[in-house]
């Protein structure tokens, strides 16, 4: 329902023309934006690009609305690749944050965080930089077992060269967010996929393994088994599976999983993600 809406919004809001920005214009393609975001429709940085320049045209370049549209034009462009003309604009976005709430602030810790995964595959030592400064930052304003500060050390771990200190870190900074934030479901699951990577390079397949069983088991005696958190462990677990070379358990599974999505969260993103993901694994057995 949300997604028809928000390509009938789209869809109007494209007949617009360029200085007649008001608003509720922008408000119209930034909803749209988000709805798009939440599926793999490639329209959702376009929307919120269009959302940007109406708010800057309307408010000026600092408040809250142009942050907000210019951090999803910067999420949609990581996801879908990011345009020649807009390689700046993570860069933009970050300068924008410290400007407006100061380099502590944990919104410009979030942007700092992001600006570091954009430039690691071409900057590396100035992305790590990034990242340690976040985790330095985070323990000052925020303390050492605030949200984002145990986040910020989760992406430092996560980048760090040697595997085995990485997977020794990530181990402990498991524990310890189990045991000071254990509410924290997102964050347990990011440290936790971080974790079985590091473990699935190190060769510790059975540990890794475990890792993911566990997670599912978690998560479906705390939400049920067709709760997205459920269904999300369980194609993490798949890609394990098949990562390993248990391809026909792995194929097993993909096939109730897409099942499963199809009957619960069809038209999601989530759904589209098994959906490609069953494809690739059966289609290897043909």
């Amino acid at each position: 329902m949300c997604q028809s809406y928000a390509i009938q919004a789209a869809s109007l809001a494209q007949h617009t023309e360029s200085d007649e920005d008001t608003g509720e214009w922008c408000l119209l393609f930034h909803w749209a934006g988000v709805v798009f975001g939440m599926t793999t429709d490639r329209r959702s940085p376009s929307l919120f690009a269009r959302a940007l320049l109406g708010y800057t045209r309307l408010y000026g370049e600092e408040n809250e609305l142009s942050l907000q549209a210019m951090h999803g034009l910067v999420l949609g462009n990581q996801q879908h690749g990011t345009p020649p003309a807009l390689t700046g604009l993570p860069e933009e976005h970050f300068e924008l944050h410290v400007r407006l709430y100061g380099p502590d602030d944990a919104r410009t810790i979030e942007a700092r965080d992001q600006l570091a995964m954009t430039l690691l595959p071409s900057d590396p030592h100035r992305a790590g930089e990034l990242l340690r400064e976040n985790v330095d930052r985070a323990t000052r304003s925020l303390g050492e077992n605030a949200p984002e500060t145990l986040e910020a050390r989760r992406a430092v771990l996560d980048t760090e060269h040697d595997r085995l200190s990485a997977c020794v870190g990530l181990e402990s900074l498991l524990a310890r967010v189990r045991e000071v934030l254990p509410e924290d479901i997102t964050l347990i699951d990011r440290i936790e996929r971080s974790l079985v990577t590091v473990l699935l390079e190190l060769g510790r397949t059975d540990k890794a393994l475990a890792l993911t069983e566990a997670g599912i088991v978690g998560a479906r005696t705390r939400f049920g088994p067709m709760h997205p958190d459920t269904l999300m462990r369980r194609g993490f677990h798949v890609l394990v599976l098949n990562e390993v070379g248990e391809v026909d358990r792995a194929r097993l599974l993909v096939r109730k999983l897409l099942d499963d999505c199809e009957t619960v969260l069809d038209g999601t993103k989530l759904t589209a993600m098994v959906r490609q993901l069953a494809h690739e694994l059966l289609s290897l057995g043909d």
